[in-house]
């Protein structure tokens, strides 16, 4: 009897079908992901738009900001600036260079969808987060195409970053770019030759500079190349050979030695693989930008063609058609001055960013330079120097004054230049 009323208990209550259960874990699932979302998108931007109390653009559900940003990119980059306009902001970062104007120099917050971003175009609170060594303000991610080709000291933070700068500065000392002057006379030379005979054979030569350089997808390429070369001046160094000791890779890997033992064990040196990627940032991002510094130099010298009179005639005085020299070139007050003036109004970089995981005060300290500055701007001096030795410039009719971004500072149409030898 028992047996069989516990039988018709269990068979009266309530059967919940499996499929109920799945459905309410799924449903759970989704709103808590749903939840997530609205939080990154929502809550969380609004609550860091009221702690900021900075002037800017509010915060929008629908990435406003990205889609205003690329409206007045596609609107400036369609006309072109005046010749002799080197007023390039509203041009070349037309929602920045409003932003500024509306909100203000030191500091104003714009939204690259849910991510707030502060601006800041005041130089002296601009290298107070640059000079920043307390962690809290970091280098950003690059994007994973980025570091196939960049991927050396200036993406590094923390420990490895003083490990490679400590190994890196002294190849950069006084002295050491002294020894590496006959490889910038030697390249330049025979730049200038090309060009010389290009023109000799011609009526008047046009040198074209491409616009945009694409990245391409050969990573594995260049580290097996730069493998190959590296293990074999390795193995030369060891046998005793100094050839080639004196140029930058020489100078990398002697003083890497010297903090490695013969299995590659000690802390204190670089791997081969960070050997590489130091190769390829001063390769692709050390002749990026001094070519691009060139390039706008020779563009704004042939716009203003008194100022190329005035350092022609200054490389003349000092070197006459001789090769110049290490002392003379420090000498150089105007071709300096004028590679200043041109990194100010056409630097390669327009923008800088940091990060911060933690509310900040910013505050100055010791500033932090760039490790190849005197590396670059002695190859630019060396190169400048030789091309007005030898050449005189001119702008093409077909010359379109665009400045433009595309990783570093390009003319959009290229830079026609006329070239004329010196008699």
């Amino acid at each position: 009897m028992l047996r069989a009323g516990a039988s018709s208990l269990a068979a009266a209550a309530p059967c919940v079908p499996w499929s109920f259960l799945v459905y309410g874990i799924l449903a759970l699932s989704l709103l808590r992901q749903a939840g997530r979302l609205l939080h990154r998108l929502w809550w969380r931007p609004r609550r860091l738009e009221r702690a900021q109390g900075l002037g800017g653009t509010p915060h929008r559900l629908l990435a406003r900001d990205l889609r205003e940003n690329a409206r007045m990119n596609r609107e400036a980059w369609s006309r072109p600036l005046p010749l002799r306009c080197h007023d390039i902001a509203p041009r070349v970062a037309p929602f920045l260079c409003r932003n500024v104007r509306e909100h203000g120099k030191q500091a104003c917050l714009l939204w690259f969808g849910p991510v707030p971003r502060v601006v800041v175009a005041d130089p002296q609170v601009a290298r107070d987060v640059l000079s920043n060594k307390f962690g809290h303000l970091e280098k950003p991610n690059f994007p994973a195409l980025t570091k196939l080709l960049v991927d050396g000291v200036a993406g590094l933070e923390g420990e490895k970053w003083v490990k490679h700068r400590r190994i890196l500065n002294p190849a950069f000392h006084v002295e050491k770019l002294k020894s590496m002057l006959p490889a910038f006379s030697a390249c330049c030379d025979e730049l200038v030759s090309n060009w010389v005979e290009s023109v000799k054979s011609s009526d008047g030569w046009y040198l074209p500079t491409k616009n945009n350089r694409r990245m391409h997808e050969i990573n594995n390429e260049v580290s097996s190349l730069l493998r190959g070369l590296i293990e074999k001046r390795m193995q030369a160094m060891k046998e005793g050979e100094s050839h080639g000791k004196d140029d930058l890779l020489g100078l990398f890997l002697e003083l890497n030695m010297r903090d490695t033992d013969e299995h590659g064990q000690s802390s204190l040196g670089m791997t081969i693989e960070d050997v590489i990627e130091e190769c390829k940032l001063f390769y692709f991002a050390g002749m990026e930008t001094t070519s691009v510094l060139l390039t706008w130099a020779m563009v704004l010298l042939c716009m203003h063609p008194e100022w190329q009179d005035r350092a022609k005639e200054e490389v003349f005085g000092l070197f006459g058609k001789n090769k110049p020299e290490y002392d003379g070139l420090s000498r150089l007050k105007i071709l300096t001055m004028i590679l200043h003036e041109v990194l100010r109004l056409y630097p390669p970089a327009i923008a800088i960013s940091r990060k911060t995981y933690k509310e900040m005060e910013i505050g100055g300290v010791r500033p932090r330079t760039c490790i190849g500055q005197n590396f670059a701007l002695l190859e630019a001096k060396m190169a400048l120097s030789m091309i007005l030795q030898r050449l005189e410039f001119e702008l093409a009719p077909s010359y379109t004054h665009a400045p433009h971004t595309v990783i570093t500072l390009h003319p959009m149409h290229g830079a026609q230049i006329k070239l004329k030898a010196v008699v």
